[in-house]
């Protein structure tokens, strides 16, 4: 932890004062704490790009767009330190390659309708993906944005019901129940599909 408290240590409690320091500062271009909190936040996203890309995405283009998104001043300006600045800035950035995701679902069908060739970036392994199976990529990408944004952050993403509830202005418990409708949809699909 740096003598400012701009960077959380492990196992600190939310802090709404140094967070919204670190917001402004990150928003303000401060290489430092810019450095510090896209090395806490890079591996969590790219996880959850790479559970992303198996709609047809390059999961490194997912990260990318992310990382554009979630250091704006725009972004970084509109934290308001009502929850975890982690949470508030994963949530952007997952809600961003959902919303890319979807983007490129669309450019398929589009290229499929009318005989366009597809044009995607080339697929390459990234050693630190999370790993999730093809089947499950597939099954999380016919669940609704909101359904698969609480999916990504709470198993992916590591935060908590209470710090996805703050990221994504919901109740907790509309957190837990669309976690658990989610997981339940998840395992059905899973079962239907071919071993």
């Amino acid at each position: 932890m740096t003598t400012d408290g701009m960077q959380p240590e492990e196992g600190v409690r939310f802090d709404p004062a140094r967070d919204l320091r670190t917001a402004r500062a990150a928003a303000a271009r401060d290489h430092a704490v810019l450095g510090a909190l896209l090395a806490r936040l890079t591996p969590r996203l790219r996880s959850a790009a790479w559970n992303l890309g198996g709609a047809g995405q390059d999961p490194q283009d997912l990260v990318q767009e992310a990382l554009l998104k979630i250091t704006s001043a725009d972004v970084l300006g509109r934290y308001r330190a009502e929850g975890p600045l982690d949470g508030f800035l994963l949530a952007v950035g997952v809600r961003t390659m959902i919303s890319a995701t979807r983007r490129g679902r669309t450019d398929r069908e589009r290229s499929f309708l009318t005989d366009e060739p597809e044009v995607h970036a080339g697929g390459h392994e990234d050693p630190g993906s999370a790993g999730l199976s093809a089947a499950m990529r597939r099954a999380l990408l016919t669940l609704p944005e909101r359904a698969r944004a609480v999916v990504l952050l709470v198993a992916v993403g590591d935060l908590g019901y209470g710090d996805v509830a703050s990221a994504l202005g919901m109740e907790v418990g509309t957190v837990k129940s669309t976690y658990s409708r989610a997981r339940s949809t998840l395992r059905a699909a899973l079962a239907e599909q071919p071993a």
